[in-house]
């Protein structure tokens, strides 16, 4: 034996000999990797605010409503553009803790650790010794893609970077997961209770996002292949995961019920996301690969080993996973193989918009295969087995790395705090704002109402009877708008488009017309100006 082999050997044995203590360890650093800078990076996105306002006015009115949304089918006093079970986490969360930058991502940071300690926990149930600790580590560490590539994307590492927005795919990833144990806890133990919960949990993880309903038919398929199922016992699981996951999605279906026209109506602000036209899901399979290959564009994706284990890594895994199901008529490998290529699957017919945003579901059952297969490696050859540990090695570097410069460069980055209470100051008492969702933090005691409005009042696709840009501004009356760098963007740069050079010059004309002037500037945290203009 080489001194090679001899060292592998030796760190291999030690790590399943603390396996468990390891495990922790991995859940600390990772729980630590998304904590530390939380309210520095990313920049506030306005998803996060959005998302959080119709939780925190339950907890504060008792409306599960968006004040920010005012005038727009009622929005106001019933929110029923995106599922809910995130944003009642967040306003509870909210009374608990407070309201602030920090406060609104540390949920997210915690179920994200919850879905790495869970998948850990799956991962050691279905594969040999150390099965857990790689699903745990390669979650914590395989950066797919560059670092920045994407304004939200500091490290790489899809869950961490998803883990620091306040956003409701981590929630969705871990619920998926649940369902995932609890299918598998109900085929070994054959307990119809483990079919209702797992229904159950299809149920939250689809009020988190409606693509987290995507795990009954890829379970289900599941169900199907299992070679000691019997037909009976099929249709039994079947319709329990079916009836948990209605008995859980029943009140939300009921609210929808009562309000059609409100929810017909604001479900068109994302008309462009669902067609029943077969070119819709043509077109969306064919460009689902722009979700995975941010960075490539520069080709920095293209130097980083995380990608290449991804690409190729993943489907000889899968292939791996295949060969044991067919061979040897292994029930986990044919569960696996099912789930990493059924959820993609719906995931690129179904899904238009092609945003890494929506990972973490598929990241943490990805991870399964790769680790499963991963515990095997003492039986393969001996290159191969060198070449697997010198895979994660590499790879675990480059992911610590990108960690590492994310919180280079946040301890570098102003507090947002500072420029949230500039901005508090900046702006008046008693009026109304129209802004970017992004500085409602600093100005929820204001009648703060978000930009997009008046542009829903307008677009011919949102409204069946649009009126003027102008007409809608006038309609809200705001005192003060601001101008940031997004909306500076739109005004900018988007002029050559038909329909929106027509709301450009609606807006410039209501500014005008209202004696707009400029009352102060704030600078953000990224040190990006936001023009204070009050209206007469």
């Amino acid at each position: 034996m080489s001194k090679v082999d001899a060292m592998i050997k030796l760190t291999v044995n030690a790590a399943l000999r603390y396996e468990r203590l390891l495990m922790g360890i991995v859940i600390l650093a990772f729980f630590a990797a998304c904590v530390l800078h939380l309210d520095r990076l990313p920049h506030i996105f306005e998803d996060e605010t959005w998302i959080l306002s119709p939780g925190y006015k339950l907890f504060t009115h008792g409306q599960f409503g968006s004040d920010m949304f005012t005038g727009f089918y009622n929005m106001d006093q019933h929110y029923l553009q995106f599922m809910p079970i995130f944003p009642v986490l967040q306003g509870a969360f909210a009374q608990l803790i407070g309201l602030g930058i920090f406060q609104m991502r540390v949920l997210p940071v915690f179920i994200a650790t919850l879905a790495v300690a869970l998948a850990g926990l799956v991962a050691r149930q279905m594969g040999r010794p150390g099965a857990g600790l790689l699903a745990m580590w390669l979650l914590f560490t395989w950066q797919w893609m560059p670092e920045l590539s994407h304004r939200n994307m500091q490290s790489g590492v899809p869950l961490i970077d998803s883990a620091r927005l306040a956003r409701y795919d981590a929630l969705a990833a871990l619920f998926g997961l649940c369902a995932f144990a609890c299918f598998i806890m109900a085929r070994r133990r054959n307990w119809v209770r483990f079919d209702l919960l797992c229904g159950g949990f299809i149920g939250l993880a689809g009020l988190t996002h409606i693509y987290g309903f995507f795990w009954l038919p890829t379970l289900a398929l599941a169900g199907l292949i299992d070679t000691r199922s019997r037909s009976r016992t099929l249709w039994r699981s079947w319709l329990t995961m079916l009836a948990g996951a209605t008995l859980v999605a029943l009140p939300w279906a009921l609210v929808l019920l009562a309000n059609p026209n409100d929810a017909i109506a604001q479900a068109r602000t994302q008309s462009q996301r669902f067609s029943l036209s077969p070119l819709f899901f043509i077109d969306n399979a064919l460009n689902e690969w722009r979700r995975y290959v941010y960075g490539l564009g520069t080709g920095a994706g293209l130097l980083r080993p995380g990608f290449y284990s991804l690409v190729p890594g993943l489907p000889v895994l899968l292939g791996y996973m295949v060969w044991r199901a067919v061979r040897n008529r292994h029930r986990e490998a044919r569960w696996l193989t099912v789930i990493c290529l059924m959820l993609p699957t719906l995931f690129a017919v179904l899904l238009q918009p092609k945003t890494y945003h929506y990972l973490p579901t598929l990241v943490v059952c990805w991870v399964l295969p790769v680790a499963v297969g991963l515990s095997h490696a003492s039986r393969w050859p001996k290159l191969l087995k060198r070449l697997a540990v010198a895979c994660v090695a590499v790879v675990s570097a480059f992911g610590l790395y990108g960690i590492w410069q994310m919180h280079v460069r946040a301890s570098r980055i102003p507090s947002p705090t500072i420029y949230l209470a500039e901005l508090d100051r900046a702006v008046p008492k008693g009026v109304r704002v129209l802004s970017m969702p992004n500085h409602w933090l600093a100005l929820q005691d204001r009648d703060f109402r978000v930009i997009y409005v008046p542009f829903y009042l307008a677009a011919p696709a949102i409204v069946s009877q649009p009126i003027s840009l102008f007409e809608a501004l006038d309609r809200i009356q705001p005192n003060i708008i601001l101008i940031d760098a997004p909306v500076r963007q739109m005004l900018q740069e988007r002029q050559n488009d038909g329909t929106m050079a027509l709301w450009i010059s609606d807006f410039k004309r209501y500014m005008a017309q209202h004696d707009a002037r400029q009352i102060g500037s704030v600078d953000d945290n990224a040190g990006q100006p936001i023009e204070i203009y009050q209206l007469n």
